[in-house]
């Protein structure tokens, strides 16, 4: 089977759909993967990218211009919802004509895409043929520019994009039964639920891969990992942060990329907030294929305060590399990791409601020993501990 793989980014984005494509191509030897990336890093992406995937130079011959990445500068715009679409549709012809001629069982396209509906279209116009058009359901933009940092930008035009392209597709797919039945009762449709990898499911904790210097006197780091987008709630991480007792966490960091946040970035927006607030906050990258020794080394606890999330596959690599969590209510891995990992050490909390997250990490604060085997998270009875 061939299946032509339209998402951006594969070769070196950190994120929860990013991991899970790259899952699913480590695990699916059966399939031949076939994936984009630009023109001008095309030899350094078949060098360096350990996927199992055949690259394919994506040339912005449409571009003229346009912003090397649109969509995340389309959730950017102070003004009309519809500014940047004109970048979008060039990005799909660009993927087209990358393709022409070309034959692929399966064209997959991320819900993300709000005009991922054209690209089918277009990929036949450039002479290339396909049997089934499926859709990867991450999130949808809408949502996105919605609960973004610009406020006042009207979605209601990317979201009719959003509905046609969701019904129009073959196959929808997804690893959030909470999002896909969501999206499943608005647009009338079926879709259907993944298994998460086995990797994925199967607690890696492992005390010998602690680092031992790190001594119970050490107060453990406090830290967010994901991208920056405002829905994902990395200001109200800088918020909850902000509140507790300066000596309690070692320090205080936001682990992963900037977004764009109108006409400044969102790394700035929060050093401003922090600054603001007295608190010192880090800010680090760390690559996709160090991520785990990342969350090892050391002791950490990880908060991620999402306003929404379909999944957030973040709160899972934490912990199964041993640092407990606590994470919003308003995420599938929410109900995913009560439904089926109940033991872990996760607590849940509302957005709205600052002192769980508060409680939760102080307690967790004063009661996690070096050896992530014996990890516990301590709960009062006003929180519900899942």
């Amino acid at each position: 089977m061939r299946v032509l793989l339209t998402a951006e980014g594969l070769w070196s984005d950190t994120g929860g759909g990013q991991s899970l494509y790259r899952d699913w191509i480590a695990d699916s030897l059966e399939i031949e993967f076939f994936a984009l990336a630009p023109v001008d890093q095309i030899d350094a992406v078949r060098q360096h990218s350990s996927l199992r995937v055949t690259w394919i130079p994506l040339d912005r011959v449409h571009r003229d211009g346009v912003r090397e990445r649109p969509l995340e500068n389309m959730a950017a715009q102070p003004i009309g919802s519809m500014s940047g679409m004109e970048d979008i549709v060039t990005l799909h012809f660009d993927i087209a004509a990358a393709v022409a001629g070309m034959h692929f069982d399966v064209v997959d396209v991320p819900d993300y895409l709000p005009l991922g509906g054209l690209i089918p279209s277009a990929i036949r116009s450039f002479g290339a043929t396909f049997d089934r058009h499926a859709i990867s359901v991450h999130g949808a933009l809408s949502e996105s520019i919605a609960g973004g940092w610009v406020p006042g930008v009207d979605p209601s035009t990317i979201r009719r994009c959003e509905a046609w392209h969701y019904a129009a597709a073959d196959v929808r797919y997804g690893i959030s039964e909470t999002y896909l039945a969501a999206r499943d009762r608005i647009a009338q449709t079926h879709s259907v639920v993944l298994d998460l990898p086995v990797r994925r499911i199967t607690p890696k904790l492992d005390a010998n891969l602690m680092d031992a210097s790190m001594g119970a006197q050490r107060g453990p780091d406090l830290c967010f990992v994901g991208r920056q987008e405002k829905w994902k709630g990395p200001d109200l991480f800088v918020e909850f942060a902000s509140r507790l007792p300066r000596g309690l966490f070692s320090s205080v960091r936001i682990v992963g990329p900037a977004v764009g946040a109108g006409d400044r970035s969102s790394q700035d927006r929060l050093h401003d907030m922090a600054r603001g607030r007295q608190l010192s906050v880090a800010f680090e990258s760390v690559s996709h294929d160090r991520i785990d020794d990342w969350y090892r080394t050391g002791r950490k606890i990880v908060m991620l305060p999402s306003r929404h999330d379909s999944f957030n596959l973040v709160s899972l690599e934490a912990l199964f590399s041993g640092c407990p969590i606590v994470l919003s209510r308003d995420t599938g891995a929410a109900d995913y990791l009560k439904k089926h990992l109940p033991t872990l050490p996760f607590a849940a909390a509302s957005t709205n409601d600052a002192a769980a997250y508060l409680v939760v990490a102080s307690n967790s604060a004063g009661s996690i020993t070096s050896a992530p085997v014996t990890l516990t998270v301590l709960v009062p009875p006003s929180i519900t501990a899942q």
